[in-house]
């Protein structure tokens, strides 16, 4: 649980370097084409290594995370992961705007 959502995370592989970790995120997909988007898509690795540290009962600074473009045979490393707080608040945030959009009137309603 992560902001009072439950989260399934499905992690590709998971790699162990001395004593640190490395998830890695297969995608099929084209790589990420700005650093916007690459800081969108590092919302997902970072909830996988919210999940895995957690799980493991790690510090999640010991947990890294890239992601493996297969079409590209190219590793993608973002720089940097949002940090747990930064998570749920993203969450949050989505949570909210999914809750807007079942209220009866809205473009998006269901």
């Amino acid at each position: 649980h992560l902001g009072g959502i439950t989260i399934p995370c499905k992690l590709d592989a998971v790699f162990q370097h001395g004593d640190r970790f490395e998830i890695v995120d297969w995608k099929t997909g084209a790589k990420p084409h700005s650093a916007a988007d690459l800081e969108q898509k590092s919302i997902q690795l970072a909830l996988y290594r919210w999940a895995y540290a957690q799980w493991r009962k790690l510090d999640p600074e010991r947990v890294d995370a890239a992601f493996f473009y297969v079409a590209a045979d190219r590793v993608v490393r973002p720089q940097h992961l949002p940090s747990v707080t930064d998570l749920a608040a993203s969450l949050q945030k989505i949570r909210s705007r999914d809750e807007r959009a079942d209220t009866p009137g809205h473009p998006r309603a269901r």
